[in-house]
């Protein structure tokens, strides 16, 4: 149990200081959207660790996230 409430506890507390760390450097509507793409991770993650599989909606919904975020932190070149 001990090791358990550690593992959560150490990846929780290294996870927001990341994201608080990008706070600081980078602009809060990139990180914002960028943080989305966290469940699209965890679901991929999740099909070789537990044998999960992911419905149609699960995978167009995924590709609709990552487009945002595609679309949000795309850099404009400027003339």
């Amino acid at each position: 149990m001990g090791a358990l409430s550690g593992l959560g506890l150490i990846s929780h507390f290294f996870g927001w200081l990341s994201i608080n760390y990008a706070l600081g450097h980078l602009k809060g509507t990139n990180v914002s959207v960028t943080l989305l793409s966290q469940s699209i991770v965890t679901a991929l993650v999740a099909i070789p660790v537990l044998g999960e599989s992911l419905s149609m909606n699960q995978i167009v919904g995924g590709l609709l996230v990552l487009s945002g975020v595609y679309y949000v932190n795309r850099r404009r070149v400027k003339p």
